[in-house]
């Protein structure tokens, strides 16, 4: 896991450590689609990418309400995302 924050203030250490990884998986809780913007704006590469709006369908409950979300909406995106890293691991995208 990477620090987007750091990334979108030109942080050099975790401009590093991005560039480093193997895979990188990126997950935006909206539509608004922030970390993926921050990530192309930094020219981190990606491997993969949710938008747990639009690929898992998992709602946000009104406007800038970060963690309000139904009871099985982690559980879905955990599977989603294990399913995504284990993908990658076998070489599809």
């Amino acid at each position: 896991m990477g620090c987007v924050s750091a990334l979108a203030t030109d942080v050099p250490n975790h401009f590093r450590t991005m560039q480093g990884l193997e895979k990188v998986i990126v997950i935006d809780g909206c539509t608004n689609s922030c970390v993926r913007r921050i990530m192309e704006a930094a020219r981190v590469k990606t491997d993969g990418y949710f938008d747990l709006g639009k690929h898992l369908r998992i709602k946000m409950i009104g406007p800038f309400k970060p963690v309000a979300y139904t009871g099985v909406d982690p559980k879905r995106a955990v599977e989603a995302i294990i399913a995504k890293i284990q993908g990658l691991q076998g070489g599809t995208k």
